[in-house]
């Protein structure tokens, strides 16, 4: 499968997705989530994985929240980026 990460970078995708991740269990307790399908997780050659638009909903299963501060996510990002750069003026 194409486009899935490791589950060992969950922690720094959680992160860039602006969630609060001080309470979150060890690595251990990831996997197990993952092995017992607490969340969307595949595994790849006996490796867990996960995709990147998954993150929020793996987030919501471990009960994160969004850091206050916390800059757009890449998601948001990349939506706004898209609207404002195939904006064009009309002339009346």
């Amino acid at each position: 499968m194409t486009g899935s990460v490791r589950l060992s970078r969950l922690l720094y995708e959680l992160e860039q997705a602006g969630f609060q991740c001080d309470d979150l269990p060890p690595y251990r307790k990831l996997w197990q989530g993952a092995v017992e399908r607490r969340f969307p997780a595949h595994q790849v050659n006996g490796v867990w994985h996960f995709f990147p638009k998954d993150v929020p909903k793996i987030g919501a299963a471990y009960g994160l929240r969004l850091k206050t501060n916390a800059p757009a996510s890449r998601a948001a990002q990349s939506a706004r980026t898209n609207t404002e750069g195939s904006t064009r003026e009309v002339a009346a």
